[in-house]
């Protein structure tokens, strides 16, 4: 039987053989509501009883018949009660509901045969949902991770651990995508760090991977397509696309996600922070020291992110201590536009050139180089006659003198007109001031041959430079036996015209001496004649140049022999007759007396 069954004890076929009437007494065992059992004793004349037990178990009933005469039998019986399972029932104020959004489910239980006041102790829970107040609960908040329709069942279990099954159906619809995530990759998997306001920041030209990720339900996850604002779509769980940004400025990316039904998750937005990244240039080399008015060449190299090579302006400032465009500052000047560089100073002195590359949005970068520009002396160049005249203007040209321009224009040039004498006393021979100019004029006091020295400075007078000169310079007038004398013993006699002088010469005494030798014909031949001691032709010129050894008496003007009627004899001087004029006079009386005789 069950409990809570009114069950019919019935002993009323009972009787008594000698007759007269019987009545019986039922002990029944019971559950007493304190875990152990009791007995009731009741009498009833019909011998028979209704009773009911409320928990489950094996119970013992004694029935004892009894006579009037006092006589009574007993007769034992067990009643095996079962225990009645609980009621369990699932109610929902809704039967459908979207896709991971939440249900509630209500449990009624109760179990009319515990032994707890009603509706009686009955433990539920639900073996296949995941129900936010927990796993043993009356109430259940839950929901589906797929569309269609869900079972859910609760299993009330009471305290004598019969269970009772319920369950109920609802209905989950789709849903649209949700939960969209972005994020950023750059080109070696590192993952960019957003800030708080969801913005990146990138560099120009910078390779990056865009990713979005969204939620849905599980059937829908591997139909999902995503689509890009910028152009890329996408199928699949993921989207992974490339992107790059050429222009800096903030930047905005869209992307949705779209299940197989159609339902879109909505436009996430983000925003990236593109950066410019300013010109590399790369360190001018060394440039080697150079003259004034020498030009040098200088290379740079300067680079920039693909978009921004384009555009890239590169050019030189030659003068950046001065700011001759008027913008920014001084060193920016676009003085010289492109990558090469060719330039000259006219003064001596260090300068600086900078090479500076600017993109188009205006950051720039730079490098400077030093250039020692050293002032060369001049290179004396001159154009002077090798030969001159006594008394004859000459042309002393320097004019074609080398230096840079700037300094030739202040050219100094001094000519040295006799580097044999010191003519301002310093000491030094060479490097008299006789004439100050690039171009003079001049003429020589006398013959000989004169070394002269040109000089010339520009703003460092201390480092002249010089050219020496030799110029010959003839008398005015020779006569014709200085002129013979002259074409063989001057520097430009014939060798073979001196040797043959020599040797006629040398045959002349021969012939000579041989004469000496002959019989004498004549009173003119003795050894007894007076010696001619007069020169019977001019002396020599150099027999009036200075000997510091020899004291010569000087003769006065009253001693002066009168000139002959004639005049001078042929290839005299007047200073010649002055000297030697008696010794002429005497010689020709001596041979004019001999012819007489």
């Amino acid at each position: 039987a069950w409990t809570n069954e009114k069950i019919l004890i019935d002993a009323s076929s009972s009787f008594d053989e000698d007759g007269g009437d019987v009545w019986c007494t039922f002990d029944i065992e019971y559950d007493d509501g304190s875990y152990s059992t009791a007995n009731q004793k009741v009498m009833r004349s019909g011998c028979s009883i209704n009773w009911t037990w409320i928990d489950d178990g094996i119970y013992s009933i004694l029935v004892t018949v009894s006579d009037e005469e006092g006589d009574s039998t007993e007769s034992i019986l067990e009643v095996e009660i079962y225990n009645r399972a609980p009621s369990v029932s699932i109610q929902s104020q809704r039967n459908q509901v979207k896709v991971e959004h939440p249900v509630t489910l209500y449990v009624f239980a109760n179990d009319t045969d515990s032994e707890d006041p009603w509706p009686g102790l009955v433990d539920i829970h639900w073996p296949n949902a995941q129900c936010d107040e927990g796993y043993y609960t009356r109430v259940c908040t839950t929901t589906a991770w797929e569309e269609g329709l869900q079972t859910f069942t609760a299993v009330g279990t009471d305290d004598d651990g019969n269970k009772t099954y319920a369950t109920i159906d609802i209905e989950f619809t789709n849903i649209a995508p949700h939960d969209l995530a972005v994020a950023m990759w750059d080109e070696y998997d590192n993952v960019i760090e957003a800030t708080g306001q969801m913005t990146w920041h990138v560099q120009e030209d910078q390779s990056v991977e865009l990713t979005a990720r969204a939620e849905d339900s599980i059937d829908d996850l591997s139909g999902l397509s995503y689509q890009w604002s910028f152009g890329p779509s996408t199928e699949g769980r993921e989207s992974r696309v490339a992107a790059v940004w050429s222009d800096a400025g903030m930047q905005t990316i869209l992307v949705k996600a779209i299940d197989s039904e159609g339902e879109d998750s909505g436009w996430v937005e983000r925003w990236i922070d593109v950066q410019n990244m300013e010109p590399q240039v790369e360190e001018l080399a060394e440039v080697m020291a150079v003259a004034e008015g020498q030009s040098f060449s200088l290379s740079g190299n300067a680079w920039d992110t693909i978009s921004d090579m384009d555009d890239l302006v590169v050019c030189w400032d030659i003068d950046p201590g001065a700011d001759t465009d008027g913008i920014g500052s001084a060193d920016d000047d676009c003085d010289i536009e492109g990558a090469n560089l060719t330039w000259s100073w006219q003064n001596a002195g260090t300068y600086n050139v900078v090479f500076h590359a600017t993109d188009d949005d205006g950051a720039r970068n730079s490098s400077s180089a030093s250039v020692t520009v050293l002032n060369l002396p001049p290179v004396v160049m001159t154009k002077v006659p090798s030969k001159a005249v006594v008394g004859e203007t000459i042309t002393l040209d320097a004019s074609l003198t080398r230096d840079s321009p700037i300094d030739k224009e202040g050219l100094t040039v001094i000519w040295d007109l006799d580097c044999s004498v010191d003519s301002d006393g310093d000491g030094i021979k060479d490097n008299d001031a006789d004439m100050v100019g690039v171009v003079v004029e001049y003429e020589f006091p006398r013959a000989g041959k004169f070394t002269i020295k040109a000089i010339a400075w520009d703003e460092e007078i201390t480092k002249p430079s010089s050219k020496t000169m030799v110029i010959e310079v003839d008398s005015p007038d020779m006569t014709a036996f200085e002129q013979v004398m002259e074409s063989l013993t001057g520097e430009n006699a014939n060798p073979f015209v001196q040797l043959l002088i020599i040797s006629l010469i040398i045959s002349g005494m021969v012939i000579f001496f041989k004469r000496g030798q002959k019989k004498k014909g004549s009173v003119w031949d003795g050894d007894d004649m007076p010696a001619i001691m007069a020169p019977l032709e001019a002396p020599s010129t150099n027999v009036f140049s200075t000997n510091e050894n020899v004291e010569q008496s000087p003769i006065t003007p009253a001693e002066v022999l009168p000139l002959p009627a004639e005049g001078l004899p042929p290839g005299w001087t007047m200073e010649q007759w002055e000297h030697y004029g008696h010794q002429y006079q005497v010689t020709q009386d001596t041979v004019d007396g001999h012819n007489q005789k």
